[in-house]
């Protein structure tokens, strides 16, 4: 595997590494050193403002060995997952051929990532990453999963991606297919239609859901484009939000849940030990880990963040498993919770592993 930090030597993967180490759509800087990554993976209002400001990750799902190699760097930019190695790809097809519209052509729009176009034919494979709706103590927020598309441009991919139903069975989307269509980017905006029948918000959302929902459309259309542009809906309102003007991504602390697990990817198969990592803003900096069987904790111990209270940091720590019979177990991070449960208690990530 040639060098990232010399493109010109860079495979294809290598350069789309460098790309997802230098986008716009985190709030994070990178900080971990890709040596260590490279060789781990070698061969393969928001209505709510929560107590205790964390920061927050969307959680990921692995999907391919690119997005094993860019593991703990990719997510300490909110963009990308990781994945033990020989993790099964998850690959979505794309529904429909890219289609343009807005202030460019499609030939005018090159792609942030230099992958094809919406002018291009046939699809390709490429990484995405797509936000979901997920529950915690303090209510709904955003989570992210990574996954490997086969789409006509990274804007359809994304879509798709929306309307599809997570790798965590912890996440859910209300978007079905149909309900976005034709996306294109110009210098300043992303541009999306809107089915006009999302005008108004369905029975059973709350004002704060409709909130996430519009915004894991942004984040998800802006993590695509590897920008922080503004997204403009082809309608007034959606799901009875404003959307007459462009709107914006919120800020991360109060869209994104605060605390994820990048790896180990949802459904791995983990022996001896496993480099466990991800991204929160926990109190003292100070993430808790434990392994369980049902409703038993066979194991527990904490990894300690980069930082906490003002934004997104990473963690990471090796877990030993070379003790446990064979079989099963979910692996849960969590914040610290000083509070005693008084702010409803810790938010939980968690990866269903099994156990060679």
């Amino acid at each position: 595997m040639t060098d990232p930090r010399h493109p010109d030597e860079a495979g294809p993967d290598e350069a789309r590494l460098s790309e997802l180490l230098t986008d716009a759509v985190s709030d994070v800087e990178p900080r971990e050193a890709l040596d260590s990554i490279r060789t781990r993976t070698k061969g393969t209002p928001m209505s709510a403002r929560r107590p205790w400001t964390y920061a927050v990750g969307g959680a990921v799902v692995a999907t391919a060995a690119l997005i094993a190699t860019v593991a703990f760097a990719g997510d300490q930019l909110g963009l990308t997952g990781s994945g033990d190695d020989g993790a099964p790809v998850t690959t979505h097809h794309s529904r429909h051929p890219g289609k343009g519209h807005g202030s460019r052509t499609p030939s005018e729009s090159p792609s942030a990532s230099g992958e094809p176009s919406p002018s291009s034919s046939g699809p390709t494979s490429m990484t995405l990453a797509a936000y979901y709706l997920g529950e915690t103590p303090q209510g709904t927020f955003l989570y992210r999963e990574f996954h490997r598309v086969e789409a006509a441009d990274r804007l359809q991919g994304a879509l798709d991606l929306l309307a599809s139903q997570p790798a965590d069975p912890d996440y859910r989307t209300p978007w079905q297919p149909g309900d976005l269509s034709d996306p294109s980017e110009s210098d300043e905006f992303v541009d999306v239609t809107v089915a006009d029948s999302l005008a108004e918000r369905p029975a059973g959302m709350s004002q704060h859901q409709a909130e996430e929902a519009v915004q894991q459309v942004v984040y998800t259309l802006q993590a695509a484009v590897q920008s922080r542009k503004p997204v403009r809906f082809s309608t007034d309102t959606l799901f009875g939000i404003d959307t007459t003007e462009p709107v914006t991504n919120a800020d991360p602390l109060d869209v994104l849940a605060m605390v994820s697990i990048t790896s180990p990817e949802e459904g791995a198969t983990v022996s001896g030990s496993f480099r466990a990592s991800g991204v929160a803003s926990s109190f003292e900096a100070t993430v808790g880990w434990e392994i369980r069987q049902g409703d038993t904790v066979v194991k527990q111990g904490s990894a300690t963040a980069e930082g906490w209270l003002d934004k997104l940091y990473p963690w990471q720590t090796t877990v030993d498993v070379s003790g446990l019979a064979p079989g099963t177990y979910t692996f849960a991070a969590m914040t610290d919770d000083p509070s005693g449960g008084e702010g409803g208690g810790p938010q939980v990530d968690t990866r269903t592993i099994t156990v060679q």
